[in-house]
């Protein structure tokens, strides 16, 4: 999207709004499926929320930042910066949390083709 020179700022623009609707109602639709199935007994720790929050909050600004290149503000590239540290941190805590919980058996016991 960055690549091609002579981008308008609806080249621009758009996309990035259209990218930031798409990960805010992921993020949302992910958010909303985490409580939903841990609703009965393992309910996420709180520290979670603020992963999430990161993560929509970035995708928000990735869509404040569209709508200020259509609106003529090339200004707000320099945003595009904290935006992208805020989704590569999202995405680097969720990676994280998804190698260090992602376990299905309990430690220390027998795999399923050790127990046969």
């Amino acid at each position: 999207m960055f690549l091609i020179p002579h981008q308008t700022r609806t080249g621009v623009g758009l996309p990035l709004i259209a990218l930031g609707l798409l990960g805010t109602s992921g993020f949302c639709y992910v958010v909303v499926e985490a409580y939903r199935l841990n609703a009965d007994s393992n309910r996420p720790p709180r520290w979670t929320l603020a992963v999430y929050a990161l993560g929509v909050l970035s995708y928000l600004g990735l869509m404040a930042v569209g709508l200020a290149l259509l609106r003529g503000n090339t200004a707000a590239l320099y945003w595009l910066v904290a935006v992208v540290t805020g989704l590569l941190s999202s995405a680097t805590v969720g990676a994280w949390v998804l190698f260090s919980n992602a376990q299905t058996e309990q430690p220390g016991a027998p795999c399923e083709w050790e127990a046969s």
